[in-house]
């Protein structure tokens, strides 16, 4: 990765994710999980990318390590940068191709951060209620964060050169264009005003199950992560690689509110909420690590339930993810 990359990804959160993938971990050994009955995709977030260089995917080693398992996975490419009016029909139509490849009528949606209001926008907006079966997000903002309120205040010119930079260099690979990154669309999407309006908008589909996972970043200091289907987790995690942004949402919420270093840890609690997991923002995907969570252990707990819920319709499986440990 060239320094001057670096540069342009200190700028704001890809920092994190780009400068520490040599932090994650290798993926844990268990026993594989049942597969599904419809095919997995995996949804990026804001900043996100399929394949990186010698960071690799966004997911790190989930997407392999569920394909071993014999589930049927996929991580689209989406524009890292951009509005959902941008990003979700690029997921609309990759959907479409994936039904059109395996033949499967439907699939579910796992998608972190701003992949979760691409995901939710598809099946309110765009109609695609026949076509999914779940969403499950993980720390998403479905009521916006700060931290894009306050990222929208620094002058316009030098972030968009620099975020158009980066959003080129992440989508080189990825095949097809994608558009041209849009850092204020991906602004107005996660400010607090804007997701609001959005989740107002999309008010849900009765066929399509609706599950939410937030990450925090030092204690609970509200009850963010009380009543949910998990208790609430016993250990705390340093902010860590985003303790930055943690700091900027401190200051700039009304209060200090609980958050993962990148959005507030309400604003992720959504449909069925199951519980919080003690990891940041960047621990979520793994480009970092939490000491008490293994991301891969979390997505491959989630493919479970969302296997029980394909066989018997029921949740029991979502509600067991995090009942136990999450330890690597």
């Amino acid at each position: 990765m060239s320094r001057g990359m670096r540069a342009a990804a200190r700028a704001w959160a890809c920092t994190a994710m780009l400068t520490c993938g040599a932090c994650a971990t290798a993926p844990t050994k268990r026993a594989a999980v049942p597969p599904p009955a419809h095919p997995v995709v995996l949804v990026h977030g804001f900043s996100g990318w399929h394949e990186l260089g010698a960071v690799g995917a966004y997911f790190h080693g989930v997407r392999d390590t569920l394909s071993k398992d014999g589930v049927v996975v996929f991580d689209p490419a989406l524009p890292p940068f951009g509005a959902v009016e941008q990003r979700a029909p690029v997921l609309a139509r990759a959907i479409d191709a994936i039904l059109r490849r395996t033949g499967a009528a439907k699939v579910h949606l796992v998608a972190h951060s701003q992949g979760g209001i691409d995901a939710r926008y598809i099946v309110d907006v765009l109609g695609y209620g026949d076509r999914v079966a779940s969403i499950v997000t993980v720390s998403t903002p479905h009521r916006g964060t700060e931290l894009a309120d306050v990222a929208a205040r620094v002058p316009r010119l030098p972030l968009e050169v620099a975020f158009s930079l980066l959003g080129h260099q992440l989508t080189a690979g990825a095949g097809g264009h994608l558009g041209d990154p849009d850092i204020g669309g991906s602004l107005r999407t996660l400010s607090t005003a804007g997701a609001r309006a959005l989740d107002a908008r999309m008010r849900g589909d009765p066929r399509v199950r609706g599950f939410s996972i937030a990450g925090l970043a030092e204690r609970d200091e509200d009850g963010a992560c009380n009543g949910g289907a998990w208790p609430p987790p016993k250990d705390a995690v340093a902010a860590g690689s985003v303790w930055p942004l943690w700091a900027i949402i401190k200051l700039a919420a009304d209060g200090a509110g609980t958050n993962d270093g990148m959005v507030p840890t309400a604003s992720m609690r959504w449909a069925t909420f199951l519980g919080c997991i003690a990891a940041d923002h960047i621990d979520e995907i793994g480009l970092t690590s939490s000491p008490h969570v293994d991301h891969v252990e979390l997505y491959r707990r989630i493919v479970e339930g969302l296997a029980v819920l394909d066989r018997t319709g029921g949740d029991e499986g979502m509600r067991r993810i995090g009942a136990t440990s999450l330890r690597r």
